[in-house]
């Protein structure tokens, strides 16, 4: 799965929380309060581009509750963030063999936090009661 994620002048990904719905089901996996309209999360991506972790979710209630899986070392490759534009952009991707089965579309959502672990921005918008995951087809 590749990604281009473009930002603002100030895009560092310092610290970022990716959401991935692998099975494109809003009912399944992890439902946060932060996208109400959608989300559905069996993964979570945390760190940042040099160094990060992958987590399963297991929480049978759809909460707070994560098994770390994988390394972004062994399941994901960075690019170094770049210049594009008025702002910046990241290329990644993410072998989806870390990730079991993938359905024909995913959906996900990024924040990125500063090193206080301070929310300093998200794709899409969160927090909104239409707020919901991007949905990407495969």
């Amino acid at each position: 799965i590749n990604i281009y994620l473009s930002g603002t002048a100030e895009m560092a990904l310092e610290i970022f929380d990716l959401f991935l719905n692998s099975d494109n089901n809003a009912e399944t996996g992890f439902l946060s309060w932060q996208w109400p309209a959608g989300s559905g999360a069996e993964f979570l991506f945390e760190g940042n581009p040099s160094d990060g972790y992958i987590y399963k979710h297991t929480d049978p209630n759809h909460g707070w509750g994560w098994e770390q899986s994988s390394s972004f070392a062994a399941a994901c490759k960075f690019s170094a963030i770049k210049t594009a534009g008025m702002g910046k952009a990241i290329e990644f991707s993410i072998d989806k063999t870390k990730l079991g089965s993938v359905g024909s579309h995913i959906s996900f959502a990024i924040t990125e936090l500063n090193s206080s672990w301070s929310a300093i921005g998200s794709l899409p918008a969160k927090e909104e009661p239409a707020s919901a995951f991007l949905t990407v087809k495969l």
